[in-house]
């Protein structure tokens, strides 16, 4: 190393030596790199499950507001409008009262919006599946508190047998 300002110019030896002192340090990185392969790999596959699961809870809601659906307009429904007729019909020749008669007409629009919850709640939940095979998981992880397959409101088979 040599310094020009000075008069007369001074030189100057420079030398650098490398201490292994970091040793332990860098052996430690090098062990720590697997581990944090490893790491990484189980965040993955436990995403991997996490998302299996969601798509299979989501496709037991689908088939669950499927079923609902197709008991509702295949079965309960025309029941209960059979029942609305047979107490017209009685209401008209004076064998029933009015509350009666309105009572049928209130279970059968119950099942009515039974069945379009149903098909919302289809629908809402075929979006999310569809979503989730897309590889955009929807923001809602859990399913809706007031879906009828989640005990919001009494299904329709539990009022089917108490309401005719």
């Amino acid at each position: 190393m040599a310094d020009a300002q000075t008069s007369p110019t001074l030189y100057r030896p420079l030398g650098t030596v490398t201490l292994p002192i970091w040793r332990d340090k860098i052996a430690a990185q090098i062990a720590e790199a697997p581990a944090n392969q490893r790491g990484a790999e189980a965040r993955l596959s436990a995403e991997q499950a996490g998302l299996a699961a969601d798509f299979a809870e989501r496709l037991f809601l689908y088939r669950e507001a499927t079923r609902n659906v197709a008991l509702l307009t295949d079965q309960l429904l025309p029941k209960a409008r059979q029942s609305l007729e047979l107490a017209r019909s009685g209401y008209l020749s004076g064998q029933i009262d009015f509350l009666n008669l309105t009572d049928s007409e209130r279970t059968l629009l119950g099942f009515e919006l039974d069945r379009i919850e149903a098909s919302t709640q289809r629908e809402l939940t075929l979006a999310e599946l569809s979503l989730i095979v897309q590889g955009m998981p929807p923001a809602s992880a859990s399913p809706r508190a007031g879906s009828p397959a989640m005990g919001g409101k009494a299904s329709a088979p539990a009022r089917a047998n108490g309401g005719m």
